[in-house]
């Protein structure tokens, strides 16, 4: 077993910031404005790939957001999730005031939407640790598959 220690809950921020801003962010270089910035002059068949390569990308991306979901709803549980966004609200609040003007209000949801992320990611992964437990969703035993 290995240790559980800050660069543990470092690269689930990173994985879950990163998603996060890989789909918007304010600086132009996101999923959401490749997608809106049209095909450009591209024949219909160098336009159909385009196509097919944002869609992928696209759900590339939604498959890793619902990951997320899952393992922070599985980990936390409804209550789990609640208390989650109860402690995430004052955070996003505060990065909302002092920031929205310049970062705007997308970015600091989607700041918050990360906060969100990485604790319920890390406590998740903290919870099953202490106690011992197999996570529910990750129990790929033969038995189980009967």
């Amino acid at each position: 077993m290995t240790n559980f220690g800050i660069s543990s809950i470092l690269v689930r921020a990173f994985l879950s910031f990163g998603v996060l801003f890989a789909i918007y962010n304010s600086s132009g270089y996101s999923y959401f404005h490749w997608i809106v910035s049209g095909f450009g002059e591209s024949s219909a068949g160098e336009g159909f790939v385009l196509l097919m390569i944002k869609l992928s990308v696209g759900l590339f991306l939604l498959a890793v957001v619902l990951t997320f979901a899952s393992i922070v709803y599985h980990g936390v549980g409804i209550a789990g999730i609640a208390l989650l966004l109860l402690l995430t609200a004052p955070v996003t609040t505060a990065f909302g005031y002092y920031f929205i003007d310049t970062w705007g209000f997308a970015t600091v949801l989607f700041t918050g939407g990360g906060i969100f992320f990485t604790m319920g990611l890390v406590y998740s992964n903290l919870r099953y640790r202490l106690s011992g437990q197999v996570q529910p969703a990750s129990n790929n035993s033969p038995r189980a598959q009967l």
